[in-house]
């Protein structure tokens, strides 16, 4: 058998239980999040361009409600690449650029993520990631996710009903 990385669960829970001894780290993605009921990086993004796009555009509310379809996407994401230095679509930066801009005062920003963790209640993923911790199977765990469900280790089994 080779040394992949991806394998059944059941290959993974025999894999664990005969190296209980040995510390584990894990590295969560934006996945953790996404099946938490967080909104993607991508879906963020979009928000702010059409909060941006229609405060500027007052009266056209109602005619981009629908920020995920496409025809939407296309009239703001039109509208934006008018605008003088704005990101093109897709640019490394458009995460901050839109995020400051459309909330330019940091508290602001804090309370846009506060308000978003509040609506997400952690998924399956972060529930075996409990089990794992209560179990003393992970030593650490490692992501860039803004949600707060995977840290601090010690409290994964408190916060969560598992």
């Amino acid at each position: 058998m080779s040394d992949s990385i991806v394998m059944p669960l059941d290959a993974f829970v025999r894999s664990i239980s005969i190296n209980r001894d040995t510390p584990h780290s894990l590295f969560l993605g934006a996945g953790a999040s996404v099946s938490s009921r967080i909104p993607s990086a991508e879906k963020c993004i979009m928000e702010w361009k059409g909060r941006i796009f229609t405060s500027a555009n007052p009266g056209l509310e109602k005619e981009v409600g629908h920020l995920f379809l496409a025809s939407v996407q296309r009239r703001i994401q039109t509208w934006l690449d008018k605008q003088a230095s704005f990101p093109a679509a897709g640019a490394p930066t458009e995460y901050s650029f839109y995020c400051e801009r459309c909330y330019p005062l940091a508290g602001d920003r804090r309370a846009y993520f506060q308000s978003l963790v509040k609506a997400g209640q952690p998924g399956y993923g972060y529930r075996l990631l409990a089990l794992l911790a209560q179990g003393g199977v992970l030593d650490s765990v490692w992501t860039t996710n803004f949600d707060g469900f995977a840290a601090p280790l010690e409290l994964l089994p408190q916060r969560f009903k598992v």
